[in-house]
């Protein structure tokens, strides 16, 4: 297992605002959807073979957070299915993207981890993962409340070292959303934006070991 870095995930306005979404004032401090994201390249040797990986993000649920199913929702990772869940995890690996659900570990403890389905990386291959606020779920977009929290890692599906080597990179990405999305027509010109950052990565090197 490798610890790679901290992550956020947000559904939230950029900054305070002095009334709801109706409340003109409120235009200039737009909604931000924000995912966290890692592009994975397998490093090959004379003996390398296709590996095996899940992802573990452990998210910090604290206080009541525990017992409130509301206070869940906003800063852990939740759902059953993704018409329910706040989440989703997707990996395109050649071009061909599956999309899942992080499965709980342990249930309701403070440190709560969360874990992947395996996804398969062959040896010279570079794929890409992301852990995506679900905003297919209408409520996680308007409720703007979204702000779950914790570090992610990387391990082997049985969780024995392989001794393989990967390169990563880490992101988080952000699109501001127009103050009317999801509700235009053809003839409304709606405004977004972008944002990107680099993250750190555990100990200061990208090219690691599982």
């Amino acid at each position: 297992m490798a610890l790679l870095t901290t992550f956020e995930l947000l559904v939230k306005r950029i900054a305070p605002t002095p009334g709801g979404p109706a409340n003109p004032a409120n235009a200039p401090f737009r909604r931000v959807v924000q995912g966290y994201f890692l592009t994975i390249s397998h490093i090959p040797d004379d003996n390398s073979a296709a590996l095996s990986l899940r992802m573990r993000f452990t998210t910090n649920i604290i206080g009541q957070d525990i017992l409130d199913p509301n206070n869940r929702f906003y800063r852990g990772l939740v759902g059953t299915s993704l018409a329910n869940s706040n989440h989703s995890f997707v990996v395109d690996n050649a071009g061909v993207q599956t999309t899942t659900l992080l499965a709980a570990l342990v249930p309701l403890v403070t440190s709560q981890p969360f874990e992947s389905t395996p996804f398969t990386i062959q040896p010279g291959q570079t794929i890409s993962a992301a852990l995506f606020p679900n905003v297919g779920n209408p409520f996680v977009l308007s409720t703007e409340n979204l702000a779950v929290r914790g570090y992610a890692e990387i391990l082997t599906e049985n969780g024995q070292p392989a001794n393989e080597q990967l390169l990563i990179s880490a992101e988080q990405r952000g699109t501001l959303l127009d103050n009317d999305y999801p509700v235009f027509n053809n003839t409304d010109i709606l405004d977004f934006d972008q944002i990107s950052y680099s993250l750190p990565l555990a100990g200061g090197r990208a090219l690691i070991r599982v």
